[in-house]
């Protein structure tokens, strides 16, 4: 029987999806054909998002994209004494709108990580670094602007025992 457009009769209400959150398919489509029962089920939306960001007095200025899955609270002596959240990102997401050489350059400990901070209100938007051969980019996302912070997914690394 066709219904009228309208008629909500037998209409169940779509479900309420959180996007920072893996879906999960529906169990009849879990297995395909050809015993696809071990098939990883979770897809995970990937919206490239765009932020920008800055130090105090705004002489630093970035954007960078990704999608935030989560935010590292290191207790390490430099990361736990500034209160860092970092974000980390492949090097190529991050685009300078300062000049690095306006840029000033921390390092301590191994000198593994390059700190770049601001030389007129000293605050450090991100550090360079690199993982696996990579180049990263350590995002302060405090220095984000218009992002929630208690939204973020944190978590907490022994970075005093490196």
């Amino acid at each position: 029987m066709i219904r009228p457009l309208g008629d909500r009769r037998n209409c169940q209400p779509l479900p309420v999806v959180d996007p920072r959150q893996p879906l999960r398919l529906a169990a009849k489509h879990r297995q395909g054909k050809g015993g696809g029962a071990n098939m990883d089920t979770r897809i995970k939306p990937r919206l490239a998002m765009s932020y920008t960001g800055s130090c105090h007095c705004g002489a630093v200025r970035f954007s960078v994209e990704g999608e935030i899955d989560q935010v590292i609270d290191c207790n390490c002596s430099h990361c736990s004494r500034k209160g860092f959240l970092l974000w980390f990102v492949p090097r190529d997401q991050l685009q300078l709108e300062t000049p690095e050489s306006a840029l000033a350059t921390y390092t301590f400990n191994k000198h593994a990580i390059q700190h770049r901070f601001c030389p007129t209100c000293g605050v450090q938007p991100f550090g360079f670094g690199s993982h696996d051969g990579a180049a990263i980019a350590a995002i302060n996302a405090r220095c984000l602007e218009q992002l929630d912070l208690k939204s973020l997914k944190t978590v907490a690394v022994d970075g005093r025992s490196y």
